[in-house]
């Protein structure tokens, strides 16, 4: 039974009209960007310092960051695996085809990702740092702990500086 003298809530619990629409654009994630003297090819900003030089152009540290955390497959030879490349048609290429010599294979998984310290996946380097930290010995649980943490979706969200410890 209604109530003739509340006014109608639309099913959201409120008088008043959804805002949802009304929200701002969520932020990027990470620092602002400071312009610089430096065009990036990909973003076309002008930036402070160059990552990479790639086939297809200068390439900033965002961006090189973008590319190195997009994975599917090659629409030219059809493999699945980290694609940072692009084609001339700005589509995602592996590197193998589009020409990029970077070393982005981790030296101790062989995992295609950007390398973090000493040749190190962001992952294994977590690993590194966390065993150092909770020392685990036989302790199984925090092996556990350990492994949970560096299978994380984003695990440079707990990469923690040598200052930390």
């Amino acid at each position: 039974m209604t109530d003739p003298w509340r006014p109608a809530t639309d099913g959201n619990g409120s008088a008043r009209p959804p805002t949802l629409t009304d929200l701002p654009a969520p932020n990027k994630r990470g620092r602002p960007r400071s312009a610089g003297p430096h065009a990036c090819d990909r973003c076309h900003q002008q930036v402070a310092k160059i990552r990479v030089h790639w086939p297809d152009g200068a390439i900033c540290g965002a961006c090189f960051t973008e590319a190195t955390h997009t994975y599917g497959t090659c629409p030219h030879c059809g493999e699945h695996r980290m694609l940072p490349g692009r084609s001339a048609e700005r589509e995602p290429l592996c590197r193998d085809c589009a020409g990029i010599t970077t070393a982005l294979t981790c030296t101790r998984c062989h995992r295609e990702a950007e390398r973090f310290r000493a040749g190190l996946c962001i992952r294994c380097a977590l690993t590194d740092d966390l065993i150092s930290v909770l020392a685990p010995g036989d302790d199984l649980r925090l092996h556990r702990l350990i492994k949970v943490l560096t299978a994380t979706q984003r695990p440079e969200s707990m990469r923690c500086s040598p200052q930390c410890g």
